[in-house]
């Protein structure tokens, strides 16, 4: 039934009853659709009901009071939101900057599936018999974020809706209702509006930070595996299947390695998939191949955290980089700068808002020359005995992938 003509036949329905001033709109609704003549549209009004009390909850809470909603439901639709890690630490940032807005206390990630409904499912092969193992292929880029407290799977958006209907007490929910339905992607919305709306009040993008456990792992990876070089890492794409146009060029990255052997004290740990591993990478006397030390997502996204700076495509575990204070310089970038409010370009580099001089990405593909300069540039930048003490361990046992 449209909304519209259901909300005219509760009107009449309500001057038929006579009913009695409510204590509140919504103890009237239910006592209204209990009624006998009306439980045939009780159940097609209940979702409408609903999803307008989502409306009201999500748009004014500020007036609800904090007590109405302890945490903040964030929804992850893989109909509508791609199937990355970027865009899942993307989506954490946002949870992290709205949690504190409103001052929740935990953030719950739900991520809803229909089958074979994901938006670039032919990227990862994706069908209903392997989507879990998929999935938590990338699923851990969820625990960078300090508040996670619960964190869902549903096989269906009428699973989810049924959870929602039964929990929404309890929660702030994002996106609002009207989004979440019309299944509109998010990235837009969470860097015009959520992002750009901190940065306004703060000055400056937040900070994506590993949990301490990870921290602590990835200290004792460099004691064991880089110290006393500095460590920067590099995020290598060489993806065959999916927009190669932004994959590294291994032949200049091996060169530029080469390079800086015997000129910098410098340990590169490179981080990919093990199928994007190219076997020459490991003659490099100065290169780490995380997975050659069978590391975890959350391992890799901690490696870059106490890296001094990072280099590397555009993709995936680059997002880590824009939301950390560490220079970067990030290649062979697509960004689209209008998705992006407030995106500056000059000197023919984007910088996003609130981000600094010293973290760029650059539309171009790299040569060793431009390698080498980007290389010298940060490593003017950084404070080496700074950074070391931020990497120190008391101890520094062998580190275990």
């Amino acid at each position: 039934m449209p909304f519209g003509r259901a909300m005219k036949s509760l009107g009449d329905a309500i001057s038929a009853k006579g009913v009695a001033q409510p204590r509140s709109m919504w103890g009237t609704l239910h006592s209204i659709l209990k009624v006998g003549p009306f439980t045939a549209v009780r159940e097609r009004l209940t979702r409408w009901l609903l999803l307008l009390r989502w409306f009201f909850s999500s748009f004014n809470r500020a007036v609800a009071g904090p007590r109405d909603w302890r945490r903040l439901l964030f929804i992850y639709d893989l109909e509508s939101q791609s199937f990355t890690v970027g865009d899942i630490l993307e989506f954490q940032a946002a949870a992290m900057v709205l949690r504190e807005r409103w001052g929740l206390d935990k953030v719950d990630y739900a991520v809803i599936h229909e089958g074979k409904a994901v938006k670039n499912a032919w990227q990862w092969n994706i069908d209903d018999d392997n989507f879990h193992a998929r999935i938590n292929q990338i699923l851990p880029a969820a625990q960078v974020n300090p508040h996670l407290g619960s964190l869902f799977v549903f096989d269906s958006h009428a699973q989810f809706d049924e959870f929602l209907q039964d929990n929404i007490r309890r929660y702030q929910v994002w996106p609002p209702g009207a989004t979440y339905k019309l299944g509109k992607n998010l990235r837009g919305r969470i860097y015009s509006e959520v992002l750009y709306d901190h940065v306004q009040r703060t000055g400056r993008l937040p900070l994506i930070q590993s949990r301490p456990l990870m921290l602590d792992w990835a200290k004792r990876f460099y004691a064991s595996h880089a110290e006393p070089d500095v460590l920067v890492s590099v995020n290598m794409r060489n993806n065959p299947r999916w927009d190669p146009s932004r994959n590294l060029d291994i032949d200049v990255w091996l060169r530029f390695f080469n390079a800086c052997a015997g000129q910098y004290p410098v340990r590169f740990v490179v981080t990919c998939s093990k199928e994007e591993i190219d076997p020459r990478l490991r003659a490099c006397p100065n290169v780490i191949m995380a997975k050659d030390h069978d590391t975890t997502l959350e391992q890799d996204v901690a490696l870059l955290e106490i890296s001094a700076f990072n280099m590397g495509a555009s993709s995936g575990l680059c997002a880590k980089s824009i939301f950390s204070d560490a220079p970067y310089s990030i290649v062979r970038t697509n960004l689209t700068p209008e998705v992006y409010r407030g995106m500056i370009f000059e000197n023919g580099c984007y910088r996003f808002f609130g981000s600094r001089p010293d973290q760029i990405f650059w539309p171009h593909a790299e040569t060793l020359e431009f390698l080498q300069a980007e290389f010298a540039r940060m490593w003017a930048i950084i404070d080496v005995d700074a950074w070391r003490a931020k990497t120190k361990v008391d101890a520094a046992p062998d580190a275990k992938a």
